[in-house]
């Protein structure tokens, strides 16, 4: 996936309320906005400085300290299709006793580097757990519970499907009696608290979007005007330059003529 730097017509960069810096996304032609610090990694030749935590000590609120410590950002659709699918290619590789997992999520997060390994591990942590409850309410046992929605249930399902690790809420609590039980309704607390801690960052960034996105429709806007008229004034040099050259052209065109009509005069 690629990432065209969006600037203004002055050639600065555009960035929000937080300082991050407004991209591109490619295919799809998505604008995002990523921190400073990816975006100097990702164009190392724009000079953007590394945005350090010191530099931003005093203007960060205690809720705003709490919030990176959770250290989430968005992902779109293209990206989670992305990580499903780097994850399966790389699916081997966790299976390995000779290579940590460690080191295979450091791999698949050299291909997403808007995201970081902590980042990668725990959204595909997330998409696991809605694949076990998106299967266990497909189950028998749920007929009488309402559908859940999950958008990625076939793509994980390529996954884990035929894995009989990975089994929904009631099958493994059947199969596998209390001990198995209980420590699914560990995994299944610790996943839903991750799944609150990321509706609630939603719900805040949701707000700040709402306050960004009249500021950046103007800046495009101005972006898109300042393009049209530097359009417009390279084509009116263009037709004055055409003009000139076609009344020179005229000009020596009457000297021509006008040698071409004196009389002879050689005897």
């Amino acid at each position: 996936m690629n990432y065209v730097l969006v600037t203004e017509p002055n050639g600065n960069v555009i960035r929000d309320e937080s300082g991050n810096i407004l991209v591109q996304q490619q295919p799809g032609n998505a604008l995002i906005f990523i921190t400073s610090s990816q975006a100097a990694t990702l164009f190392p030749n724009a000079g953007i400085q590394a945005e350090t935590e010191s530099s931003r000590s005093d203007l960060i609120t205690d809720n705003e300290q709490e919030n990176n410590t959770t250290s989430r950002t968005s992902w779109n659709r293209n990206e989670i299709i992305e990580l499903i699918s780097l994850y399966k290619s790389h699916e081997h590789l966790f299976k390995s006793t000779t290579m940590k997992k460690d080191k295979v999520w450091d791999m698949i997060a050299q291909k997403l580097p808007m995201h970081t390994t902590e980042q990668i591990k725990n959204k595909f942590k997330y998409l696991k757990q809605k694949y076990m409850e998106k299967k266990d309410n497909m189950g028998q046992k749920s007929s009488g519970a309402g559908s859940i929605k999950f958008d990625y249930f076939f793509e994980m399902d390529e996954i884990f499907g035929q894995d009989p690790d990975v089994q929904p809420v009631s099958t493994a609590s059947s199969l596998r009696g209390i001990k198995r039980a209980s420590k699914t309704s560990s995994i299944e607390i610790e996943e839903n608290s991750c799944s609150d801690d990321e509706e609630i960052t939603t719900k805040k960034n949701k707000k700040s979007k709402i306050r960004k996105r009249s500021e950046l429709a103007k800046q495009l806007s101005t972006y898109d005007q300042n393009f049209k008229e530097r359009e417009a004034k390279k084509e009116e040099r263009h037709n004055e330059l055409m003009a000139r050259q076609d009344a020179a052209l005229k000009i020596l065109e009457n000297i021509a003529n006008s040698f071409a009509n004196l009389p002879n005069t050689k005897n």
